[in-house]
């Protein structure tokens, strides 16, 4: 089978800016290790854990700090380009976009990268933790 990299990355366009963005899939489990919640998986029935971990991940994302680093997450390893930089403005390297520059932006593609890289119809298989 020959490789089809579309099935890997999207090009989006910002309804703020109107920026063209290139964004590729995340990790969900990256995404639970990254916000704590991998270590809640002990051995019990896969529906146990996915509703265990459901329950935390909304206690999670209702907490502010833990809501702009599930967003971070998404957006350093989700949008490939333009690269968004989270450092110091003057600090930003040539042909990335500081992050404090982009406004509504940084929200919106933190949403269009998760519904790129948890949508079960583009991934044709992959449902390792994605529900029915």
């Amino acid at each position: 089978m020959e490789l089809d990299l579309n099935r890997f990355k999207k090009t989006v366009r910002s309804p703020f800016s109107g920026q063209e963005y290139e964004i590729v899939r995340v990790s969900q489990r990256d995404l639970f290790n990254e916000l704590g919640l991998l270590p809640l998986i002990v051995a019990a029935p896969v529906e146990e854990r996915l509703a265990k971990i459901s329950d935390e991940l909304k206690k999670k994302l209702d907490n502010p700090d833990e809501n702009a680093k599930a967003r971070r997450f998404m957006v350093e390893r989700g949008v490939v380009r333009p690269r968004i930089w989270f450092g110091e403005e003057s600090e930003c390297p040539a042909g990335q976009l500081p992050a404090s520059y982009a406004g509504d932006d940084i929200y919106w593609l933190a949403i269009q990268v998760e519904e790129f890289a948890f949508d079960l119809d583009g991934l044709k298989g992959d449902k390792f933790f994605r529900g029915g």
